[in-house]
């Protein structure tokens, strides 16, 4: 067995988000086209592909053609919110409202709210929850089948108190 390290490079985006790559810009672009031939890679990746193919791109796409690659590669964890996605299902089946399914949480005391609500049908997400403080227009992420797709803005200590609500969602969402 040998102990070859494979040399990394670190590249910042415009909004100082770093990640390590093993690929040049080239190599990365090459390996997110084969897996685009392969399968679905998400329509953001298909068009920077086909913009890269005809017109080339800047370092900040070359950024996202790495970032894109490595999550299709290393797909990110995504914790399971059961409880919340299972009660919105029993929702859903007993055919209440998309208004009436809005659920709010205090979160403290200076006024913010968790707030939880169904994604509408001409969603990108449709039938996805969307989990927000709309007080301080804060999007914390979506669930879908169960899954919680964090966004940057969801803190530790808020995710600890969307889990939770998981935990308590039989009580706390009463369809």
């Amino acid at each position: 067995m040998s102990d070859t390290q494979v040399e990394t490079r670190t590249l910042v985006n415009n909004k100082g988000q770093s990640l390590d790559t093993p690929y040049t810009d080239k190599e990365a672009f090459d390996k997110l086209k084969r897996r685009a031939l392969e399968g679905p890679v998400g329509d953001f990746a298909t068009d920077l592909l086909t913009k890269g193919a005809r017109y080339g791109l800047s370092d900040q796409q070359f950024w996202w053609i790495h970032k894109l690659l490595l999550d299709l590669e290393n797909p990110p964890e995504r914790p399971q919110l059961m409880g919340i996605w299972n009660a919105y299902s029993r929702a859903k089946q007993a055919m209440v409202s998309q208004k009436d399914m809005t659920r709010s949480f205090g979160v403290d005391e200076g006024g913010s709210d968790i707030v939880f609500s169904v994604a509408g049908s001409r969603s990108k997400y449709a039938g996805s929850i969307w989990v927000r403080i709309p007080l301080d227009d804060i999007y914390l992420g979506r669930i879908t089948d169960g899954l919680f797709y964090r966004a940057a803005a969801c803190s530790d200590d808020l995710f600890d108190v969307i889990s939770s609500i998981d935990e308590d969602a039989d009580v706390k969402f009463p369809w």
